[in-house]
């Protein structure tokens, strides 16, 4: 598994952990549109699928910590 998937799958955790509505909270917490965010969430090899690069990691970090943990 690379590091884009394990991002992939902490961030479906974290969405799914805070319920209803999670994918707008997580995306307003750091400044991303809810879609950016959904096709994050995209398994690989679907078309439109988008990678969690370094900087929406540190955001994220910074807004939710451990949530790569």
């Amino acid at each position: 598994m690379d590091k884009y998937e394990k991002r992939r799958l902490a961030l479906r955790a974290l969405v799914d952990s805070l319920g209803k509505g999670g994918i707008s909270r997580v995306a307003n917490a750091i400044g991303k549109e809810p879609n950016y965010l959904s096709r994050a969430l995209y398994p690989a090899g679907r078309e439109g699928r988008k990678r969690i690069g370094e900087d929406t990691v540190d955001v994220l970090n910074e807004k939710f910590p451990n949530w790569l943990d």
